[in-house]
């Protein structure tokens, strides 16, 4: 990295490091909340605050090993697990979930069985 950041910059790379948005980094970080749109974006722009930010992403990612690819497959497998045709058990309930066939939408119609208990044993 060729040139240090300042404390602000250092805090600007914190704050957008908590929801990857620039305006708000910009504002939290103490920039002036009327400019802090363009703050923000001049700031993602340095490359030095690039660097940074790009290194502490890579290292919380490998810190939580979580990936846009484990973020895409998590949400393929609660996709597909919502769409299933047999039924899922929820502490003595029956919910079952199929597609409405004449629905060009991802809607699922439930129907909820209330079953007996002891007929689970």
């Amino acid at each position: 990295m060729g040139e240090k950041l300042t404390a602000k910059q250092q805090r600007f790379c914190e704050e957008y490091l908590i929801d990857l948005n620039a305006t708000q980094a910009a504002t939290r970080a103490g920039y002036s909340g009327r400019t802090a749109y363009r703050t923000g974006c001049d700031n993602l722009m340095k490359p030095q605050i690039a660097e940074v930010i790009q290194k502490r992403i890579g290292e919380r990612s490998e810190r939580t090993k979580v990936d846009a690819d484990y973020v895409l497959t998590s949400i393929k497998e609660v996709a597909e697990r919502c769409m299933q045709a047999s039924p899922v058990m929820v502490r003595g309930i029956k919910v079952a979930r199929w597609l409405n066939p004449e629905s060009t939408a991802l809607t699922a119609q439930v129907r909820i069985e209330l079953l007996n208990c002891s007929e689970n044993i």
